[in-house]
Protein backbone atom coordinates (compact mmCIF):
# COMPACT_ATOMS: atom_id res chain seq x y z
CA UNK A 1 0.00 0.00 0.00
CA UNK A 2 1.33 3.84 -0.70
CA UNK A 3 2.28 5.55 1.78
CA UNK A 4 0.75 8.74 2.44
CA UNK A 5 0.99 12.15 4.21
CA UNK A 6 -2.43 13.73 5.85
CA UNK A 7 -1.07 16.83 4.63
CA UNK A 8 -1.27 15.57 1.34
CA UNK A 9 -4.79 14.07 1.59
CA UNK A 10 -5.97 17.65 2.87
CA UNK A 11 -4.70 19.18 -0.14
CA UNK A 12 -5.98 16.85 -2.49
CA UNK A 13 -9.00 18.13 -4.61
CA UNK A 14 -11.36 15.41 -3.87
CA UNK A 15 -13.77 16.34 -6.25
CA UNK A 16 -10.76 17.15 -8.92
CA UNK A 17 -12.11 20.45 -10.01
CA UNK A 18 -8.59 22.15 -9.14
CA UNK A 19 -5.77 20.87 -10.90
CA UNK A 20 -2.77 18.90 -8.49
CA UNK A 21 0.29 20.95 -7.72
CA UNK A 22 3.60 19.22 -7.93
CA UNK A 23 5.29 18.08 -4.72
CA UNK A 24 8.77 20.00 -4.22
CA UNK A 25 11.10 18.21 -2.16
CA UNK A 26 11.26 18.62 1.46
CA UNK A 27 14.69 20.11 1.24
CA UNK A 28 13.30 22.81 -1.27
CA UNK A 29 10.43 23.27 1.08
CA UNK A 30 12.61 23.94 3.91
CA UNK A 31 14.69 26.36 2.19
CA UNK A 32 12.10 28.54 1.30
CA UNK A 33 10.42 28.65 4.52
CA UNK A 34 13.95 30.56 5.44
CA UNK A 35 13.58 33.04 3.36
CA UNK A 36 11.74 36.19 4.96
CA UNK A 37 9.78 38.00 2.01
CA UNK A 38 9.99 41.77 2.57
CA UNK A 39 7.29 43.82 0.62
CA UNK A 40 6.81 47.36 0.98
CA UNK A 41 3.13 48.93 1.38
CA UNK A 42 2.55 52.13 -0.34
CA UNK A 43 0.67 54.36 1.98
CA UNK A 44 -2.78 54.52 1.40
CA UNK A 45 -3.91 57.99 0.57
CA UNK A 46 -6.54 59.56 3.29
CA UNK A 47 -8.85 62.14 2.04
CA UNK A 48 -8.50 65.42 3.66
CA UNK A 49 -10.36 66.21 6.09
CA UNK A 50 -13.25 68.93 5.87
CA UNK A 51 -14.80 70.33 9.23
CA UNK A 52 -17.78 72.05 9.87
CA UNK A 53 -18.93 74.13 13.00
CA UNK A 54 -21.95 72.97 14.27
CA UNK A 55 -23.61 74.16 17.56
CA UNK A 56 -19.90 74.82 18.10
CA UNK A 57 -18.80 71.02 17.97
CA UNK A 58 -15.94 70.64 15.22
CA UNK A 59 -16.94 67.73 13.02
CA UNK A 60 -15.60 66.52 9.94
CA UNK A 61 -18.12 66.25 6.59
CA UNK A 62 -16.33 63.36 5.25
CA UNK A 63 -16.16 60.76 7.62
CA UNK A 64 -19.16 62.33 10.00
CA UNK A 65 -16.80 62.08 12.77
CA UNK A 66 -16.84 64.56 15.83
CA UNK A 67 -13.27 66.82 15.99
CA UNK A 68 -13.42 68.24 18.63
CA UNK A 69 -16.55 68.89 21.09
CA UNK A 70 -17.57 71.87 23.16
CA UNK A 71 -15.95 71.23 26.05
CA UNK A 72 -18.21 73.66 28.95
CA UNK A 73 -15.89 75.31 31.87
CA UNK A 74 -15.73 73.33 35.23
CA UNK A 75 -17.71 74.83 38.07
CA UNK A 76 -15.13 75.33 40.69
CA UNK A 77 -17.06 75.25 43.86
CA UNK A 78 -15.76 77.43 46.30
CA UNK A 79 -13.96 75.40 49.53
CA UNK A 80 -15.80 75.58 52.95
CA UNK A 81 -13.47 77.12 55.14
CA UNK A 82 -12.72 74.41 57.79
CA UNK A 83 -14.47 74.40 61.75
CA UNK A 84 -12.11 75.97 64.10
CA UNK A 85 -11.56 73.49 66.74
CA UNK A 86 -11.24 74.09 70.20
CA UNK A 87 -8.14 74.49 71.45
CA UNK A 88 -6.90 72.52 74.74
CA UNK A 89 -6.97 75.70 76.32
CA UNK A 90 -9.98 77.05 74.99
CA UNK A 91 -12.55 77.95 77.54
CA UNK A 92 -16.43 76.89 76.02
CA UNK A 93 -18.49 79.43 76.38
CA UNK A 94 -21.75 78.86 79.61
CA UNK A 95 -25.29 79.69 78.80
CA UNK A 96 -26.76 82.01 81.83
CA UNK A 97 -28.40 79.54 83.71
CA UNK A 98 -25.67 77.41 83.69
CA UNK A 99 -23.27 80.24 84.86
CA UNK A 100 -25.74 81.42 87.80
CA UNK A 101 -26.36 78.11 88.84
CA UNK A 102 -22.82 77.18 89.35
CA UNK A 103 -22.22 80.43 91.07
CA UNK A 104 -24.21 80.27 93.79
CA UNK A 105 -24.08 76.31 93.95
CA UNK A 106 -20.33 77.20 94.51
CA UNK A 107 -21.03 79.73 97.13
CA UNK A 108 -23.56 77.36 99.06
CA UNK A 109 -20.67 74.59 98.92
CA UNK A 110 -18.51 76.89 100.61
CA UNK A 111 -21.27 78.01 102.94
CA UNK A 112 -21.31 74.42 104.19
CA UNK A 113 -17.78 73.87 104.59
CA UNK A 114 -17.95 76.60 106.68
CA UNK A 115 -20.64 75.31 108.74
CA UNK A 116 -19.05 71.52 109.09
CA UNK A 117 -22.41 70.25 107.42
CA UNK A 118 -23.14 68.09 104.87
CA UNK A 119 -23.96 68.09 101.36
CA UNK A 120 -25.55 65.67 99.33
CA UNK A 121 -25.38 64.84 95.62
CA UNK A 122 -29.13 64.86 96.00
CA UNK A 123 -29.26 68.26 97.75
CA UNK A 124 -27.26 70.16 95.48
CA UNK A 125 -29.56 68.46 92.64
CA UNK A 126 -33.06 70.07 94.78
CA UNK A 127 -30.86 73.54 94.74
CA UNK A 128 -30.04 73.72 91.42
CA UNK A 129 -33.86 72.72 90.47
CA UNK A 130 -34.69 76.06 92.51
CA UNK A 131 -31.86 77.81 90.88
CA UNK A 132 -33.01 76.90 87.52
CA UNK A 133 -36.68 77.72 88.01
CA UNK A 134 -35.62 81.29 89.53
CA UNK A 135 -33.51 82.26 87.05
CA UNK A 136 -36.40 81.42 84.05
CA UNK A 137 -38.91 83.79 86.04
CA UNK A 138 -35.91 86.71 86.37
CA UNK A 139 -35.43 86.19 82.66
CA UNK A 140 -39.45 86.50 82.09
CA UNK A 141 -39.89 89.63 83.80
CA UNK A 142 -36.91 91.03 81.93
CA UNK A 143 -35.07 90.98 85.46
CA UNK A 144 -31.14 90.66 86.04
CA UNK A 145 -29.55 88.92 88.66
CA UNK A 146 -27.49 91.75 89.38
CA UNK A 147 -30.63 93.78 90.15
CA UNK A 148 -31.64 91.27 93.50
CA UNK A 149 -30.61 92.22 96.62
CA UNK A 150 -28.52 88.92 97.09
CA UNK A 151 -27.43 89.80 100.69
CA UNK A 152 -30.10 91.89 102.43
CA UNK A 153 -32.85 88.81 100.96
CA UNK A 154 -30.19 85.96 101.83
CA UNK A 155 -30.66 84.30 98.55
CA UNK A 156 -28.28 81.89 99.04
CA UNK A 157 -28.98 80.53 102.28
CA UNK A 158 -32.60 80.38 101.39
CA UNK A 159 -31.79 78.49 99.01
CA UNK A 160 -29.20 76.23 100.77
CA UNK A 161 -32.10 75.70 103.35
CA UNK A 162 -34.55 74.02 101.28
CA UNK A 163 -32.45 72.03 99.17
CA UNK A 164 -32.01 70.31 102.59
CA UNK A 165 -35.16 69.82 103.72
CA UNK A 166 -35.44 68.58 100.09
CA UNK A 167 -38.39 71.08 98.61
CA UNK A 168 -37.61 72.34 95.64
CA UNK A 169 -40.19 73.60 92.35
CA UNK A 170 -41.71 70.34 92.01
CA UNK A 171 -43.02 70.97 95.35
CA UNK A 172 -44.23 74.53 94.54
CA UNK A 173 -41.76 76.25 96.31
CA UNK A 174 -42.75 79.40 94.39
CA UNK A 175 -39.67 81.73 93.44
CA UNK A 176 -41.48 85.87 94.55
CA UNK A 177 -39.68 89.08 92.74
CA UNK A 178 -40.93 92.66 94.28
CA UNK A 179 -39.42 95.53 93.68
CA UNK A 180 -38.32 97.41 97.32
CA UNK A 181 -38.74 101.36 96.95
CA UNK A 182 -36.77 101.45 99.94
CA UNK A 183 -33.55 100.02 98.82
CA UNK A 184 -34.22 100.55 94.58
CA UNK A 185 -33.61 96.87 94.35
CA UNK A 186 -35.58 93.57 93.83
CA UNK A 187 -36.40 91.26 96.72
CA UNK A 188 -36.03 88.02 96.03
CA UNK A 189 -37.67 85.53 98.77
CA UNK A 190 -39.48 81.95 98.47
CA UNK A 191 -43.14 81.29 99.14
CA UNK A 192 -43.82 77.33 100.24
CA UNK A 193 -47.48 75.97 98.59
CA UNK A 194 -49.63 74.60 100.38
CA UNK A 195 -48.31 71.26 98.61
CA UNK A 196 -44.79 72.42 100.36
CA UNK A 197 -46.32 71.35 103.91
CA UNK A 198 -48.07 68.44 102.55
CA UNK A 199 -44.32 67.09 101.08
CA UNK A 200 -43.18 67.78 104.55
CA UNK A 201 -45.94 66.51 106.93
CA UNK A 202 -45.58 63.34 105.18
CA UNK A 203 -41.93 63.31 104.82
CA UNK A 204 -41.16 63.72 108.41
CA UNK A 205 -43.97 62.24 110.09
CA UNK A 206 -44.03 58.98 112.02
CA UNK A 207 -47.19 58.42 111.00
CA UNK A 208 -47.87 57.11 107.65
CA UNK A 209 -49.60 59.96 106.30
CA UNK A 210 -51.59 58.87 102.98
CA UNK A 211 -53.90 61.45 102.30
CA UNK A 212 -54.98 65.88 102.87
CA UNK A 213 -58.34 66.96 103.01
CA UNK A 214 -58.77 70.62 103.69
CA UNK A 215 -61.80 72.62 102.85
CA UNK A 216 -63.45 76.34 103.92
CA UNK A 217 -66.55 76.66 106.54
CA UNK A 218 -68.93 79.21 105.55
CA UNK A 219 -72.59 80.37 107.20
CA UNK A 220 -75.10 77.51 106.88
CA UNK A 221 -72.47 74.72 106.52
CA UNK A 222 -72.88 71.55 108.37
CA UNK A 223 -70.07 70.50 110.24
CA UNK A 224 -69.79 67.33 112.25
CA UNK A 225 -66.64 67.78 114.32
CA UNK A 226 -66.39 67.79 118.47
CA UNK A 227 -64.00 66.48 121.21
CA UNK A 228 -64.02 62.76 121.67
CA UNK A 229 -62.81 61.79 124.98
CA UNK A 230 -63.09 57.53 124.41
CA UNK A 231 -60.38 58.84 122.04
CA UNK A 232 -58.82 62.12 123.63
CA UNK A 233 -58.59 63.67 120.43
CA UNK A 234 -60.84 65.97 118.11
CA UNK A 235 -62.94 63.83 115.58
CA UNK A 236 -64.18 64.71 112.50
CA UNK A 237 -66.94 62.97 111.59
CA UNK A 238 -68.82 64.94 108.27
CA UNK A 239 -69.11 68.10 106.74
CA UNK A 240 -71.91 69.32 104.27
CA UNK A 241 -71.49 72.46 102.59
CA UNK A 242 -74.22 75.13 102.19
CA UNK A 243 -75.25 74.94 98.60
CA UNK A 244 -75.66 78.67 98.06
CA UNK A 245 -72.48 79.45 99.81
CA UNK A 246 -70.04 81.34 98.04
CA UNK A 247 -66.64 80.52 99.77
CA UNK A 248 -64.37 83.27 97.59
CA UNK A 249 -66.59 85.93 100.24
CA UNK A 250 -64.82 86.72 102.96
CA UNK A 251 -67.65 87.92 104.85
CA UNK A 252 -69.41 84.71 105.06
CA UNK A 253 -66.51 82.74 105.80
CA UNK A 254 -66.30 81.10 109.30
CA UNK A 255 -63.33 79.29 109.41
CA UNK A 256 -61.55 76.43 108.07
CA UNK A 257 -60.26 72.69 108.72
CA UNK A 258 -56.88 70.68 107.44
CA UNK A 259 -57.08 66.73 108.11
CA UNK A 260 -53.91 64.53 107.38
CA UNK A 261 -55.41 60.62 107.29
CA UNK A 262 -53.21 57.90 108.43
CA UNK A 263 -53.34 54.15 108.85
CA UNK A 264 -52.39 52.50 111.99
CA UNK A 265 -53.19 49.34 113.17
CA UNK A 266 -55.59 48.59 110.24
CA UNK A 267 -57.63 51.41 111.20
CA UNK A 268 -57.95 55.09 109.20
CA UNK A 269 -57.19 57.73 111.32
CA UNK A 270 -57.60 61.88 111.72
CA UNK A 271 -55.10 64.31 112.62
CA UNK A 272 -57.47 67.42 112.32
CA UNK A 273 -56.47 71.01 112.84
CA UNK A 274 -59.38 73.86 112.81
CA UNK A 275 -59.33 77.58 112.40
CA UNK A 276 -61.73 80.44 113.10
CA UNK A 277 -61.91 83.48 111.11
CA UNK A 278 -59.79 85.38 113.27
CA UNK A 279 -56.78 83.22 112.25
CA UNK A 280 -57.91 83.77 108.66
CA UNK A 281 -58.05 87.59 108.79
CA UNK A 282 -54.74 87.20 111.05
CA UNK A 283 -52.66 85.84 107.55
CA UNK A 284 -54.84 88.31 105.82
CA UNK A 285 -53.45 91.23 107.13
CA UNK A 286 -50.19 89.47 107.21
CA UNK A 287 -49.64 89.43 103.52
CA UNK A 288 -47.38 91.25 101.42
CA UNK A 289 -50.10 91.89 99.12
CA UNK A 290 -53.64 91.88 99.33
CA UNK A 291 -54.25 91.38 95.70
CA UNK A 292 -53.63 87.39 95.84
CA UNK A 293 -55.97 86.81 98.72
CA UNK A 294 -58.67 88.89 96.90
CA UNK A 295 -58.92 86.81 94.26
CA UNK A 296 -58.21 83.66 95.48
CA UNK A 297 -59.71 83.57 98.91
CA UNK A 298 -61.00 80.12 98.73
CA UNK A 299 -57.94 78.72 97.58
CA UNK A 300 -55.69 81.27 100.49
CA UNK A 301 -57.97 80.12 103.32
CA UNK A 302 -57.37 76.20 102.56
CA UNK A 303 -53.59 76.92 102.52
CA UNK A 304 -53.65 78.90 105.87
CA UNK A 305 -55.65 75.66 107.47
CA UNK A 306 -52.98 73.60 106.24
CA UNK A 307 -50.23 75.87 107.31
CA UNK A 308 -52.14 75.40 110.78
CA UNK A 309 -51.64 71.76 110.85
CA UNK A 310 -47.78 71.80 109.83
CA UNK A 311 -47.12 74.21 112.80
CA UNK A 312 -49.99 72.65 115.60
CA UNK A 313 -49.41 71.07 118.46
CA UNK A 314 -51.65 67.86 117.43
CA UNK A 315 -49.13 66.78 114.72
CA UNK A 316 -46.09 67.94 116.54
CA UNK A 317 -45.42 65.18 118.89
CA UNK A 318 -45.30 62.63 115.41
CA UNK A 319 -42.42 64.99 113.38
CA UNK A 320 -39.22 64.28 113.68
CA UNK A 321 -36.85 66.14 111.94
CA UNK A 322 -32.70 65.18 111.12
CA UNK A 323 -30.91 67.08 114.23
CA UNK A 324 -28.37 68.42 111.24
CA UNK A 325 -32.01 70.21 109.49
CA UNK A 326 -33.72 71.85 112.53
CA UNK A 327 -31.86 75.05 111.76
CA UNK A 328 -32.87 74.97 107.83
CA UNK A 329 -36.72 74.56 109.06
CA UNK A 330 -36.22 78.43 110.11
CA UNK A 331 -36.79 79.62 106.69
CA UNK A 332 -40.69 77.96 106.50
CA UNK A 333 -41.38 81.44 108.48
CA UNK A 334 -38.29 83.67 110.04
CA UNK A 335 -40.67 85.31 112.61
CA UNK A 336 -42.57 82.01 114.00
CA UNK A 337 -42.32 80.85 117.35
CA UNK A 338 -42.67 77.36 116.68
CA UNK A 339 -40.04 74.90 118.28
CA UNK A 340 -39.16 72.55 114.93
CA UNK A 341 -36.24 71.00 117.71
CA UNK A 342 -36.82 67.38 118.89
CA UNK A 343 -35.86 68.05 121.86
CA UNK A 344 -35.33 65.04 124.07
CA UNK A 345 -37.29 62.86 121.28
CA UNK A 346 -34.97 61.02 118.98
CA UNK A 347 -34.60 60.78 115.25
CA UNK A 348 -36.14 57.91 114.01
CA UNK A 349 -38.64 55.89 111.98
CA UNK A 350 -39.13 58.32 109.37
CA UNK A 351 -41.40 58.61 106.81
CA UNK A 352 -40.88 59.47 103.46
CA UNK A 353 -42.41 60.00 100.37
CA UNK A 354 -41.00 61.53 97.34
CA UNK A 355 -43.91 62.00 95.34
CA UNK A 356 -46.68 63.47 97.96
CA UNK A 357 -46.98 66.76 96.01
CA UNK A 358 -47.90 64.66 92.39
CA UNK A 359 -51.35 62.53 94.90
CA UNK A 360 -52.36 65.98 96.40
CA UNK A 361 -51.23 68.96 94.55
CA UNK A 362 -53.66 70.48 92.25
CA UNK A 363 -50.59 73.13 90.90
CA UNK A 364 -52.34 76.59 92.94
CA UNK A 365 -49.20 78.78 93.09
CA UNK A 366 -50.41 81.30 96.10
CA UNK A 367 -48.64 83.69 97.92
CA UNK A 368 -49.49 84.83 101.65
Amino acid sequence: MEDFNIDDLLNDDLFGDTPKQEKKPAQAKAQEEKVEVVETQKPIEQPKQKVEVVDDIKIDSVSGEVVEEKVEPKKVEPKSEPKPTPKANQVAVKSPTYAITENITNQIRDMVELNNETWSPKEQAVAANIISITDKIVRTNNYSWKQIDMIGNDVVGAIKHWAKLGVDGYDYLHPMIRKNPNTGKLDLTFEPQYQTFQKLITKYCTKKIFNFIADVICIGDELDYHFDYRLGKDVFNDFKPNPKRNPNDMNQITGAFAIAFYQEDGEVKQIVEKIDKEAILQAYNAAKTHKIWDTYTEKMVKKTAIRALFKGDKIRPFMKYPDEIVGDLSVIDEESDVDFSNKDRKYKDIVEAENVANDFGTGDILDI
